[in-house]
């Protein structure tokens, strides 16, 4: 790359950085998905000209300009080329609560409330309190 340590080179996110060759600028697809760090691959592999890319640049659609993956835009010291994926029971679970909660509440008490009617006389064969 030519490039050397931190502020000038672009895979140093800080002077302490842990690495120079993360993900997003080591001229790799690394998650597979077709396209190649934050500028394509051109900061390793040459850049695009005369409407071609060399070997290693990511251009899927062949117009003869680098597209970057996705997740590397912006950001050439990420050591990661996947998506943040947030997956689990999440907000979505805070939506439905409410509901199973009800539900639960009328599965428990209407095992015990099923013998009296709705006025709160016993029904037949239970006997009324006090009696």
């Amino acid at each position: 790359m030519g490039w050397f340590d931190y502020p000038d080179d672009v895979g140093c996110f800080a002077a302490t950085g842990g690495t120079e060759s993360p993900q997003c600028s080591d001229g790799f697809d690394n998650d597979g998905d077709g396209l190649t760090d934050f500028d394509g691959g051109q900061s390793i592999h040459t850049a695009c000209s005369g409407g071609a890319c060399p070997p290693g640049v990511s251009d899927p659609d062949t117009d003869g300009v680098a597209d970057p993956d996705p997740q590397c835009v912006d950001r050439p010291w990420r050591n990661n080329e996947r998506p943040n994926r947030r997956c689990g029971l999440g907000f979505e679970l805070g939506l439905i609560l409410p509901l199973i909660s009800a539900l639960a509440r009328r599965c428990r008490f209407g095992r015990y409330t099923h013998s009296r009617d709705r006025s709160g006389a016993a029904g037949p064969g239970v006997a009324a309190p006090g009696l």
